[in-house]
C-alpha cells in the first residue's frame, strides 16, 4: 500500500521585512499528518497560459486516489484552487484538508457530488 498524497495547490509567499526576499508565507508542515505533500504549481506562477496549467494539473492529479486517503490542500491563487477542485469533483468524491486556528491544525473534510450535483460535507 502507498502513503497518502497531499496535494498542494500553491504555497503563498511573502517578502520578508529584513531580507526583501520573498519566503514561504505558511508552514505547511502541519498536513504532512495526511501525507507526502506534493506541491502542484511554484509559488509565482503566470496565467498567460490557463490552459497549459490546467494540462499540467490534471496530469499531477491522476495519481489521486481518494480510497488511499488522498487529499487536496487549497492554497495560494484562487485559479489555481479553482483549476484543482475542478479537476477533482469531476471524480465525484475528494478530500480538502481546512485549518482549525482554534485547535492549531488540519481537519480532512471530504466533498461528494452525489448524482443530483448536491454536495455534502463530512
Amino acid at each position: 500500500m502507498q502513503h497518502p498524497t497531499v496535494f498542494v495547490t500553491q504555497i503563498p509567499v511573502r517578502k520578508d521585512p529584513t531580507t526583501k526576499e520573498l519566503v514561504p508565507g505558511l508552514n505547511i508542515t502541519p498536513a504532512q499528518e495526511y501525507g507526502s505533500i506534493q506541491i502542484l504549481a511554484p509559488s509565482q506562477v503566470g496565467f498567460s497560459h490557463i490552459p497549459s496549467t490546467i494540462e499540467k494539473f490534471e496530469d499531477l492529479l491522476c495519481s489521486y486516489d481518494e480510497e488511499q486517503g488522498d487529499c487536496l490542500l487549497p492554497l495560494g491563487d484562487s485559479v489555481l484552487v479553482a483549476i484543482a477542485t475542478g479537476i477533482l469533483a469531476r471524480r465525484g468524491v475528494f478530500s480538502v484538508l481546512k485549518w482549525d486556528k482554534n485547535v492549531g491544525r488540519y481537519f480532512k473534510t471530504k466533498i461528494d457530488f452525489d448524482e443530483e450535483g448536491f454536495s455534502s460535507f463530512d
